[in-house]
């Protein structure tokens, strides 16, 4: 029997194994009627590969980033973690068809054997993304309904609240520590040209600390994004002026456009006062030279450097650019800052927040206890 499949594009054949005309035919009409029975309940007759499943959904994804609906930089996650890891461990040339419940059932499993230390929120991503490439899968027509991401079984990771995976940040010391060592750091360049690169680094270390905003959403800014408030308040020692700053970020960012609110705006205005690019379509970080965006190597080279010069560099902290975030939220925290407000300000979930910074409460608790004792050279707490 043959028949054309309008639905997939192809012509269905199939050898009936008999030589009976009137039995050939009621085989034929049982096939066809098994056929569209399939069609209609959303499954394909023809199965795709892994690969051309994988490669239509990074598809789809580009499409959103290009409507602006998810940053370039998340298509650039997705497509490393589809294809160098999930590609890797189905199998390319797997047809869809051979995927059932179980296919998952190792892959943490295999994932630690291929990279023992990959974390565990690295894996929960994982998850989630295979989920979503399920999905896409069945309402697309490439996999069956019953391949859907309910159906599929993973391991379980069980992980006590007391083992979920600390954010890296600085404390107060380590702050104080980096802070103090800007000024002659950024002096130490190896040439002119490299000094101001340090000088535009050494603001943008300052304000990921004041605003929490990412490495990629404080790169992104442009000087038609910046608006700076100043509040007069008077000190002790005389009049002074407190700034604040307000941030539009980038709608081509990991979580799209928000607003966020800062302190310590005069640092905008102190780079307005080296940058030779400060009109409102201008990169803020630039290099000096071109106007052009400052290049992540930069970045990179120039932070290793820094947490060399002022000790950091052999700290058992992972520290990087991502730190700084995670230090804003740390001493929002301690400063009283409500959760819900930080999670808006940040562009992250109130959840998040509760899950990576619970250790926050208690060392709340312990320095409001203990804040009316001392610790003597032993660190013994000692009563006033």
């Amino acid at each position: 029997m043959s028949c054309w499949l309008r639905q997939e594009g192809k012509c269905y054949r199939r050898s009936l194994r008999t030589r009976n005309l009137e039995e050939a035919k009621e085989l034929a009409r049982e096939q066809y009627f098994k056929l569209q029975a399939d069609i209609r309940a959303g499954n394909r007759v023809f199965t795709k590969t892994f690969k051309e499943l994988v490669t239509a959904f990074i598809e789809h994804k580009q499409q959103e980033a290009n409507a602006g609906l998810i940053s370039q930089g998340r298509i650039q996650t997705i497509t490393i973690a589809s294809r160098k890891w999930i590609s890797k461990f189905v199998g390319e040339n797997t047809n869809l068809d051979k995927i059932g419940r179980h296919t998952f059932e190792r892959y943490y499993i295999w994932r630690r054997e291929q990279a023992s230390d990959v974390r565990n929120a690295t894996l929960i991503n994982e998850r989630a993304l295979i989920s979503s490439i399920f999905k896409f899968g069945v309402a697309h027509g490439f996999l069956r309904v019953d391949q859907s991401p309910s159906n599929l079984i993973f391991p379980r990771l069980n992980i006590k609240k007391s083992q979920v995976e600390r954010r890296d940040e600085l404390d107060f010391k380590e702050w104080e520590q980096m802070y103090r060592c800007f000024r002659r750091w950024v002096t130490k360049g190896k040439d002119d040209k490299e000094n101001a690169q340090r000088k535009f680094i050494r603001d943008f270390i300052i304000l990921l600390v004041n605003t929490g905003l990412r490495f990629g959403e404080m790169r992104k800014l442009k000087w038609s994004s910046i608006k700076i408030f100043k509040d007069k308040k008077l000190y002790k020692q005389g009049e002074a002026e407190k700034t604040s700053v307000e941030i539009r970020v980038p709608e081509d960012t990991k979580t799209g456009a928000r607003t966020v609110v800062g302190r310590r705006g005069d640092i905008f205005e102190r780079i307005k006062n080296y940058s030779k690019h400060t009109k409102s379509s201008d990169w803020v970080f630039c290099d000096n030279e071109t106007g052009e965006q400052l290049h992540k190597k930069v970045y990179y080279k120039l932070w290793a450097d820094l947490l060399k010069e002022c000790g950091l560099s052999e700290t058992s902290k992972n520290i990087s650019f991502y730190s700084l975030r995670h230090t804003y939220i740390t001493f929002r925290l301690l400063s009283g800052v409500s959760p819900f407000m930080l999670a808006e300000n940040t562009g992250t979930s109130i959840r998040m927040i509760e899950v990576h910074y619970a250790h926050i409460k208690s060392e709340h608790l312990r320095r409001e206890l203990t804040k009316d004792m001392v610790r003597d050279e032993a660190g013994q707490i000692l009563i006033d």
